[in-house]
Parts: C-alpha cells; structure tokens; sequence
C-alpha cells in the first residue's frame, strides 16, 4: 500500500503508514473509559486520531516519541475527518527523515542564508561582533540545523526553513 498525504486522505481510506506524533491527550470518556485523543501530522497538515482500546498503556509508549506507524481508516465526526486507529507503533527517530513529516520553506534556503550573511556583516560595525557571525556563518554543521530548523512548534514559521526565515524578517 502506498503512502497517502494527510491532505489527500478521505472517508473511508484505511492505511498502514507512518506519521509525525504531534500531540496526544489521554482523556476519559463519559463512561469513565480512558482513550488517547491523538494528532498526526505530514508534510501536508494534520488530522485527529482516537484511541479507543489499551489507551493508558499505549500512551506510556508515545511518551519521548516523535513518530508512530499507524494501521486505521479515516473516519469523521460532526464534519471533520479523524482517524479511527487500529495499530500503533511507537517508531525510533533514526530511522526517520524528519524533511517528509514537515512542511518546508518555498523560499531557497541557500538564497536565504545568503541574504542574512549580507545583512548581517554590511551591518555590524562592532569588529567582536563582527567576527562572532563570520564563526557563526562559517560553521557548515551548525548553519545546516539552522536552514533544517522550524522557528516554532505553532503560530509561525513552523516549518523546514522557518528559523532562517523568520531571523531574516526581524534582523
């Protein structure tokens, strides 16, 4: 089975695929019933999930985890689409690529970072600080996890590239 995108899933589409744990409640329902209200989320958007069964262990596996397989089908409820799990794997980070769970930048992160060199050393007239960004902008791993980085979990810039992004748009 190939891998769908949030966006393109639809009613009644069952899966076995991977997805970014992007948050998760354990809430109780009216019965006294433990479930795990769960948020999945792709490089296209997110969607909610419910967890109906073991859910108080289950949720002791997501605790520290970033990724999760899940087996289910797309449901909805009061108009909204959400995923009615069936299985779920708590996944290890290594073998992941985090650039497929995250949306990214339409701006060209090289061009960005270019920019943002600029400005900052035809800028800075103090010769310490000057040579401080020269350090900062000369290290290849750093500068790397800087285009890589998000600015935030949520409101803005949260995406591949938003760090670079938004330190553009406040220097």
């Amino acid at each position: 089975m190939d891998p769908i995108s949030i966006r393109e899933l639809r009613e009644g589409d069952n899966f076995n695929q991977v997805f970014r744990l992007a948050s998760y409640q354990l809430l109780t329902t009216r019965n006294g019933k433990p479930y795990l209200n769960v948020s999945f989320g792709d490089a296209t958007g997110e969607i909610e999930g419910k967890i109906w069964d073991n859910a108080d262990i289950i949720k002791e596996q997501l605790d520290g985890c970033s990724y999760v397989r899940v087996i289910g089908a797309v449901g909805s409820y009061k108009g909204k689409l959400q995923i009615n799990v069936d299985q779920l794997k708590a996944l290890s980070d290594d073998d992941i690529d985090p650039a497929q769970f995250l949306p990214s930048s339409t701006n060209d992160p090289e061009q960005t970072l270019e920019e943002l060199k600029q400005l900052c050393l035809d800028n800075i007239g103090d010769p310490q600080l000057l040579k401080l960004m020269e350090l900062f902008f000369g290290d290849e791993p750093l500068m790397e996890k800087f285009k890589l980085s998000p600015a935030a979990k949520g409101l803005h810039h949260t995406y591949i590239n938003g760090l670079l992004e938004h330190t553009l748009s406040v220097t």
